[in-house]
């Protein structure tokens, strides 16, 4: 008599078909976000290399489109990647289910979930946002700051 809880190995073709595009649209949105990752580095560091503000205009400009646009891949990849694991949830063999039950760090209010953060969250959503802003905020502060040096000098001046 087989056991209840004993996975015997098999599952659905229809199963094994989401899984696989699951695991694509995953590796798809982890090397995107790595490439993604690397050429910002580069912009970032590329903003340094002038002091001329419009050389770093341009290319915070140029950074905040290439970050729009991985914004938006990698949001339609998270989404995908959500949907397919709805569609896996359900048709996950019993022995299985175990690995979907797994409980993600979840921010509650008044006993209600917020927000869920699983790993296609924060790949896929938040981090393409906190780096948007960043540029947007760099952006600012080259419109509207102030350089290092002058900042000294008023922190200089206080102290007298």
């Amino acid at each position: 008599m087989p056991q209840p809880n004993v996975y015997d190995g098999t599952v659905s073709e229809e199963y094994k078909a989401i899984r696989d595009r699951w695991d694509k649209e995953d590796t798809l949105l982890l090397s995107r976000t790595s490439i993604f990752l690397m050429a910002n580095s580069v912009l970032a560091a590329a903003s340094q290399f002038q002091k001329d503000d419009e050389f770093r205009i341009g290319v915070s400009i140029l950074s905040l489109v290439l970050t729009t646009l991985w914004m938006i891949t990698s949001w339609h990849s998270a989404n995908i990647i959500s949907a397919l694991y709805e569609k896996c949830l359900h048709r996950t063999p019993a022995a299985l289910k175990g690995i979907y039950n797994i409980t993600p760090f979840r921010i509650k209010v008044l006993g209600k979930s917020l927000i869920t953060f699983r790993p296609t969250l924060v790949f896929g959503k938040l981090i393409p946002l906190v780096i948007f802003f960043g540029w947007i905020a760099y952006l600012a502060w080259l419109f509207f700051g102030q350089e290092p040096e002058s900042i000294v000098e008023d922190i200089a001046h206080f102290k007298k």
